[in-house]
């Protein structure tokens, strides 16, 4: 009936751009709801790289954190054992022993430096002499006691040491 009916209202021209009209309006109902469903897609898959993303950045913090604490207590403990090791000097380098040994110029060079935290620089030939310091009177220097100098020296903490002589 439906069939008889159009074919007597419409020529078979019009027919068939009615016919493609449908066509297209049905295609484009369904590429309007594929890319509906594509941009949910990508929604989807954005948020789910925001929340990989945030599980990573808890992850790394703690691990920062983690690392800080273990370093911090290393330090501690290194500057716990090295003045333990400064108090035990003295009862193990007995006086004979300091008066035999001397401590050269290079040793006292390096040890200002560690202590000023400046570079001590390559080693020199003045750095074999000896300081003429015996290695009880080694100390950390604070700001009433100044770096440990060499006699004779004219900068405890310049690259070459020279001693006078």
């Amino acid at each position: 009936m439906f069939s008889r009916l159009a074919s007597t209202l419409l020529p078979a021209p019009a027919r068939w751009a009615v016919y493609a009209a449908a066509a297209c309006a049905l295609l484009s109902v369904g590429e309007i709801d594929g890319q509906r469903r594509a941009g949910q897609a990508h929604i989807d898959y954005v948020n789910a790289q925001a929340q990989r993303t945030v599980v990573i950045s808890k992850a790394q913090a703690k691990v920062v954190i983690q690392t800080e604490v273990k370093y911090r207590n290393r330090i501690k403990t290194v500057y716990l054992k090295g003045e333990t090791i400064e108090r035990q000097v003295p009862l193990f380098v007995i006086p004979g022993d300091d008066t035999a040994f001397g401590v050269n110029a290079g040793f006292v060079r390096a040890y200002n430096a560690a202590w000023s935290g400046d570079d001590p620089g390559p080693a020199v030939e003045s750095d074999r002499e000896p300081a003429g310091i015996r290695s009880l009177k080694l100390r950390k220097p604070t700001p009433t006691t100044p770096p440990v100098a060499a006699p004779g020296a004219s900068n405890p903490l310049a690259g070459s040491t020279t001693t006078s002589g």
